[in-house]
């Protein structure tokens, strides 16, 4: 029985995920989180020659080329290329820590949800250091929406 306990224990260590990795079981999915059938949005990205304007406060939903215009800054006249009569852009700045693993945006059709990834801090882990990042995401451009933020902890396993 000992053998048993030993050679358990041994690949519970060899499985163990480095404090990055995400863990078995998203627990920021949509399902896990509570959101119903939302699914992921897909990220944007502004076109070459433009970046984003960090701006605070709530995510926002940037629904025509004018509005965009307010959030990114561009060399020369550039158009952003996304189609505001099928879609709109949902834009969120966020300050990351060093446990920050980045952020996801949700979508049921009514409510639009911005989830920041967090994981557990580690002994030794460096101090936190704001990082500034813009979320950036296309939504189906039909009907209202309810704009909202969250916020997700993985656990993880330190070394």
């Amino acid at each position: 029985m000992r053998t048993l306990q030993v050679v358990a224990a041994l690949a519970a260590v060899s499985c163990a995920r480095s404090p990055s990795a995400p863990p078995a079981g998203d627990p920021c999915s949509a399902a896990a989180l509570g959101l119903g059938k939302a699914t992921r949005a897909a990220p944007w990205q502004p076109p070459p020659g433009c970046s984003l304007a960090g701006r605070g406060g709530p995510p926002v939903l940037v629904r025509s080329e004018a509005e965009l215009r307010a959030a990114v800054t561009c060399a020369g006249d550039v158009t952003s290329g996304i189609d505001f009569a099928a879609h709109a852009l949902v834009l969120q700045s966020i300050t990351l820590s060093p446990a920050s693993t980045g952020a996801d945006v949700f979508d049921d059709g009514a409510v639009v949800t911005v989830v920041t990834r967090q994981r557990r801090p580690c002994p030794g882990d460096p101090q936190p250091m704001p990082i500034g990042h813009t979320v950036a995401a296309l939504v189906s451009g039909a009907g209202e929406r309810t704009v909202r933020e969250s916020t997700c902890v993985a656990d993880t396993t330190c070394r």
